[in-house]
């Protein structure tokens, strides 16, 4: 993992206009290409890293979604569904096709089984684990759930060095709550942490201007980093034009309080 944070960006969840019809693996190739080419060109022009979450909409969907980032894209992938069999499905098709060394399994949380558990650690991934518990959605919550599902992923095989932690983020008033639990992770754990604040900013803020909505994202991005985060989910890979440039700034003014001996 890189020192400073990196950007997690989804592509082909349900609804994304690159996917045509996901029960039949129709993409709008051009469309997503052109989005994969902005988003590399972004961070170059920024010195950001980013990992790309392909959400696999469909089964069918994720042959043709592997295919084009294989041959398109160098980043980090999480491969992530809704549907566990479909991310197990996608997973098997990915290694085979050679990008085992690439993916991260989204997600393990409280609601897999140890067949899931098994089969992630049988086909060393590394996995991004969700923390969340329905009955105790506070920090003590997330603590006692990183417990269990890190005790059930090491008893399957998995290196507990390869899991990323990913506290759960229901709402916008539960960002404080998923952010005070950072240091408590990392103290515990030296796992990297990724926050998923982004998503649940659009949605509170869904009637707002889009320059109110994008001053929030700014905003919430900043309070992740600066609480520990080590990643940030920024949603769809669309918003890579406001967050790459706000994270460029945050990493030159961490560098500047280094030179100047304030860190």
């Amino acid at each position: 993992m890189s020192e400073q944070p990196i950007l997690v960006g989804s592509m082909f969840y349900q609804g994304d206009n690159a996917v045509l019809d996901a029960d039949n693996g129709k993409l709008d190739e051009s469309k997503a290409l052109r989005r994969m080419e902005k988003t590399q060109r972004l961070a170059e022009q920024y010195g950001i890293s980013f990992v790309l979450d392909i959400e696999i909409p469909a089964l069918a969907c994720a042959t043709p979604i592997l295919d084009l980032v294989k041959e398109h894209s160098r980043c980090p992938l999480w491969i992530s569904s809704f549907d566990a069999g479909m991310r197990l499905k996608a997973c098997e098709t990915a290694v085979a096709k050679g990008l085992a060394d690439r993916i991260y399994y989204s997600t393990l949380n409280y609601m897999s089984d140890e067949a899931e558990f098994n089969a992630v650690a049988g086909m060393g991934l590394k996995p991004v684990v969700q923390l969340f518990d329905p009955e105790d959605p506070f920090p003590d919550g997330y603590l006692a759930k990183a417990e269990e599902l890190l005790g059930r992923a090491t008893a399957a095989g998995t290196a507990l060095a390869a899991v990323i932690l990913l506290p759960t983020v229901l709402d916008f008033g539960s960002i404080p709550l998923s952010v005070s639990t950072i240091g408590r992770l990392k103290e515990k754990y030296g796992l990297p942490v990724c926050l998923t604040s982004v998503g649940p900013v659009y949605k509170w803020a869904k009637e707002s201007s889009p320059d109110t909505r994008r001053l929030l994202l700014a905003s919430i991005l900043t309070y992740s980093v600066a609480a520990g985060a080590d990643l940030v989910h920024m949603g769809s890979i669309k918003r890579a034009f406001i967050t790459f440039p706000v994270l460029s700034l945050l990493n030159r003014l961490e560098e500047r309080k280094e030179s100047l001996g304030l860190s």
